[in-house]
């Protein structure tokens, strides 16, 4: 089962419905919005890699405060990701795909070796994406991180207003590696779609 997971839930679980609720609302902004608003979406998630940075860059800078760290690598990359887009798209596509191949890896057991492999293969893929197809990597990169968001902000609002199944949830993600996954997919699927049929102009029923 993947760390990243267990991690990121339980991080979610003690979160105040509040925020959770702010997730999900910035989730579907991203996974059904993120063609319209790319520019703002595509800073705002470099800027949201810049903080994660630097607070992982805390535990090799002991004299530095890991917030002043994560506040310095948010500031610094969304900032870049403003003046220079194609730049901004092409490193939160490395660092998205990556993230994800490191997540599928340790949902299907492997070790740390083959996470790493896995991490840059997805890493590789998401980089030559961006640098094919910068415009249409936007909308599959805040879909997907729409996605990620969605469920994330899901996990946190059931734990505090609905704490029994919140507590099943994560149970069964935990316990079952394709759940998530494929939950995922749905959502990811839904809102691609729906981004899609949005810039074709095409009316609904």
């Amino acid at each position: 089962m993947s760390g990243i997971q267990i991690e990121t839930f339980r991080w979610a679980a003690a979160q105040p419905a509040l925020t959770g609720l702010v997730i999900m609302g910035a989730g579907f902004i991203y996974g059904f919005y993120g063609a319209r608003l790319f520019r703002l979406l595509i800073a705002a998630s470099c800027a949201g890699f810049g903080w994660l940075g630097g607070h992982l860059a805390a535990g090799f800078v002991s004299d530095i405060p890991a917030p002043v760290l994560g506040a310095i690598g948010a500031v610094g990359l969304g900032l870049a990701a403003t003046r220079m887009l194609r730049a901004g798209v092409a490193f939160t596509s490395l660092a998205t795909w990556a993230i994800i191949g490191a997540y599928l890896a340790g949902q299907f057991g492997l070790e740390r070796e083959g996470g790493l492999i896995a991490a840059g293969l997805a890493g590789l893929f998401g980089l030559t994406h961006a640098l094919l197809d910068c415009r249409g990597t936007t909308l599959v990169l805040t879909t997907l991180q729409g996605a990620v968001m969605i469920v994330v902000g899901w996990v946190s609002v059931t734990s505090q207003i609905a704490p029994s199944l919140g507590a099943t949830f994560r149970e069964w993600a935990n316990s079952q590696e394709l759940l998530v996954p494929g939950f995922l997919a749905m959502l990811f699927v839904t809102a691609y779609s729906c981004q899609v049929l949005r810039q074709r102009n095409i009316k609904g029923i």
